[in-house]
């Protein structure tokens, strides 16, 4: 299966959508057809880290000695 990446402008406006009390996690996630933990991620992200955190993939990181 291929993996879509979302734009940074689509995950602040689902994000805002849910910090402005729009719609919760489940709702959201079938409004724009993406998986409900996935708009909990990019919240918890974005409060974590603000706009930072949804700007780039915060996983996998690999470092070389």
């Amino acid at each position: 299966m291929k993996y879509k990446k979302h734009s940074f402008e689509f995950k602040v406006k689902v994000v805002n959508e849910y910090l402005n009390g729009e719609g919760g996690y489940r709702f959201l996630g079938k409004k724009y057809n993406i998986n409900k933990s996935l708009v909990e991620k990019w919240v918890g992200q974005y409060k974590t880290y603000g706009h930072q955190g949804l700007a780039k993939s915060l996983g996998n990181t690999q470092y070389t000695s």
